[in-house]
């Protein structure tokens, strides 16, 4: 589902970007990590060059890349590939761009090399900047109850289960998307908020149907929610602020 409509700008500043897979274990990844780790970092224009990526590093499941600089981290074990990149923008279409390279320059060559299939989950989670939080209506004024002291530490989370076409038109086929709210107050002020939007493949996505289910379609989907329903939440967060 692509995000259509109006320029692509949320209505919080993003910090931070988390991109995620999770397939059903395969021990061949480690197999061919060194082989792997070679195509992500010097594919022709790859935007996770050894510039972005200076320092690698070998656990037990697998291989970390990541930058002291900036904080941006690529995990690849035997069950998990995981992106996390930093924004500093409310540009939405940044995530999109992001959520495309990692489909090229990452998810590629490990389907290719490394032949992991078996996808059973899909993952796009942005947290947003403190900085931005400037409106809206703190969570222990919203959410605490009245008849107890002022909280130090106050937070609150909810998900909410959607569907998909597959899971309505397909037979023995239960895919959802799941989608988390995540909300808290720090004892100085501060607010952290993200939004965790997620793909369930039940059954589990062959290598056959990988294809069918591109990542970046994913992430349009999860773009098109920010905008929509969770924009509609957070200027109701700000309504209520101005009421008060």
């Amino acid at each position: 589902m692509e995000a259509k409509g109006p320029p692509m700008e949320s209505s919080l500043l993003m910090k931070s970007l988390v991109l995620g897979v999770r397939y059903e274990p395969q021990y061949r990844v480690r197999d061919y990590m060194g082989t792997l780790i070679d195509a992500i970092l010097h594919a022709a224009s790859s935007p996770f060059s050894p510039t972005v990526f200076p320092y690698t590093e070998a656990n037990p499941i697998g291989q970390d890349l990541y930058n002291l600089e900036t904080g941006n981290t690529l995990k690849i074990n035997q069950s998990d590939t995981v992106l996390e990149f930093n924004l500093g923008t409310a540009d939405l279409q940044r995530v999109s761009n992001l959520g495309k390279d990692f489909q090229t320059y990452v998810l590629e060559p490990l389907h290719k090399i490394c032949s992991v299939s078996r996808i059973a989950r899909y993952g796009v989670l942005v947290r947003f900047d403190p900085k931005g939080m400037i409106g809206l209506q703190r969570p222990t004024v919203r959410y605490k109850d009245p008849d107890l002291p002022d909280p130090k530490d106050f937070g609150v989370r909810f998900s909410h289960k959607l569907p998909t076409n597959e899971g309505y038109s397909r037979k023995n086929v239960s895919d959802y998307r799941n989608v988390i709210y995540s909300l808290f107050e720090t004892a100085a002020g501060e607010i952290s908020l993200s939004l965790d939007y997620q793909e369930y493949f039940i059954p589990m996505l062959e290598a056959s149907e990988w294809s069918s289910h591109p990542f970046p379609s994913f992430v349009d989907g999860g773009i098109l929610y920010h905008r929509t329903t969770f924009a509609k939440w957070i200027g109701s967060l700000k309504k209520t602020e101005q009421a008060a």
